[in-house]
């Protein structure tokens, strides 16, 4: 569990699970970052007792044959893609979904979290409520890693990998009240769907069929996201959340 809003700052805390504006054109260029939009460490000496168990997982030629790049996230770069499509265009798409898919494969053990660990008034409409939302996001983590393999790409779905990779903290609530889950998953959405909506225009150009997909993916997570924040308007039609940045700070917020 992460810490209190002490030891996260707002600013710090909201961007580190995802930007505060993410340029679409420094989503493409930076390949290895995705929507994390900071460009990643540099290459570490390289371990050969890693490199043998890369190049064992990956199944790469032996040495002395050509072999295929394996990317700083772990998975193979492009070497062929969809016809029509150029293997460059190809493996910054593949690097973007690979956010995409960590970020909703968290967002589906999130909500699973959520759905166990609600307690209180209006308890079991939030309880169920939640658990189509575990399943179609479960959908989405299949279509955006099916997506990679038919670019040519290795989706990486392992939790270690997943942790090692992720620019964000675990979710920060515990067992609480339905109003406080629902006011800490008003920021979580709402990091996803701008996030989700910066790959959408980065997407335009290099594949559009990718685009129409995280595009239908957009569509039922804003749905998922008014369903949430429809329990925290208030008569005026404000939100008991607003400028919120972490998760605690908002589920405090919805509670007061």
């Amino acid at each position: 569990m992460a810490g209190t809003d002490a030891t996260r700052p707002a600013a710090a805390s909201r961007a580190a699970r995802w930007p505060a504006a993410t340029s679409p054109s420094r989503l493409l260029a930076c390949s290895g970052d995705g929507f994390h939009g900071a460009p990643h460490s540099p290459a570490q000496p390289v371990n050969p007792g890693r490199l043998r168990s890369e190049r064992r997982w990956h199944n790469q030629p032996e040495p002395g044959k050509p072999a295929p790049l394996v990317n700083w996230k772990g998975s193979l770069v492009v070497t062929y893609t969809i016809p029509g499509m150029k293997t460059g265009s190809a493996d910054k798409v593949v690097a973007l979904l690979q956010d995409r898919l960590d970020s909703l494969s968290d967002l589906a053990l999130t909500l699973k979290h959520v759905h166990w660990n609600v307690i209180g008034p209006n308890f079991i409409a939030v309880h169920t409520m939640l658990d189509p939302q575990v399943d179609a996001v479960r959908v989405m983590v299949d279509e955006s890693a099916e997506r990679i393999a038919a670019l040519g790409g290795s989706p990486s779905g392992t939790p270690g990998a997943l942790v090692k990779r992720r620019g964000w903290d675990d979710y920060s609530i515990g067992r609480a009240d339905t109003i406080e889950h629902l006011g800490a998953l008003d920021v979580v959405y709402a990091g996803i769907i701008e996030a989700n909506r910066a790959a959408i225009e980065a997407t335009e150009e290099p594949d559009p069929v990718t685009q129409d997909m995280l595009i239908r993916h957009g569509g039922q997570l804003e749905q998922f996201h008014w369903f949430v924040r429809a329990h925290l308007e208030q008569s005026d039609g404000s939100l008991r959340t607003a400028g919120a940045a972490t998760e605690r700070s908002a589920a405090r917020q919805a509670s007061s």
